[in-house]
Order: structure tokens, then C-alpha cells, then sequence
């Protein structure tokens, strides 16, 4: 790995240093929701979940669809879920 790829692994990984955008990745899934649903589905408020949306779309985490005033969103890449799950399992499986 060079210098340009571990800046932009470093930058992937940011992207998950929230509890709640993880969670917010865990609760979409492989569906299309929008920020209520996921404010329902987390137990987090708006405000706070917008924020982490963005977030999440701005790397590229999410895309978002609109449809009339309301937006859904979905993780963009299957890849990114397996990721997420890879890690937990280490984590798990180190924390025993």
C-alpha cells in the first residue's frame, strides 16, 4: 500500500468513527429509507441523524434518491456492509 492509497483508507475508516452512522448503515441495509424511518429505526433525532446523513453521503456511504419531498437513502456499495461486518467480527472475536 502506498502513501495515496492508506490517505484514502484512513478516509474510508473516518467515515465510520461515528456509533451512529454505524448504526445508521446497520438499520438501512440493503433497503431505501428516509430520515424519519431512520430516526425511527436508530432512536436518534432528526437534527442529528441529518447530520450523519450528509456525512455519509459526502464519502460516498450513501446515495440518495429523491421522490416528490421526500429523500430515501440507501448504501451505495453491498461492499461497504460487508466491510462493516468483517470488522465487527474482528472486534468480537478480539474482545473475548
Amino acid at each position: 500500500m502506498n502513501f495515496k492509497q492508506a490517505n484514502k483508507l484512513a478516509e474510508f475508516l473516518n467515515g465510520l468513527s461515528s456509533e451512529t452512522r454505524g448504526k445508521i448503515l446497520y438499520f438501512v441495509g440493503d433497503k431505501e429509507y428516509s430520515v424519519n424511518e431512520i430516526c425511527d429505526g436508530i432512536d436518534e433525532k432528526q437534527s442529528y441523524v441529518s447530520q450523519q446523513l450528509r456525512i455519509l453521503y459526502e464519502k460516498e456511504y450513501l446515495i440518495k434518491k429523491k421522490i416528490g419531498t421526500k429523500v430515501l437513502y440507501r448504501v451505495k456499495n453491498k461492499k461497504i456492509l460487508d466491510i462493516l461486518n468483517d470488522i465487527a467480527d474482528y472486534v468480537v472475536s478480539e474482545n473475548k
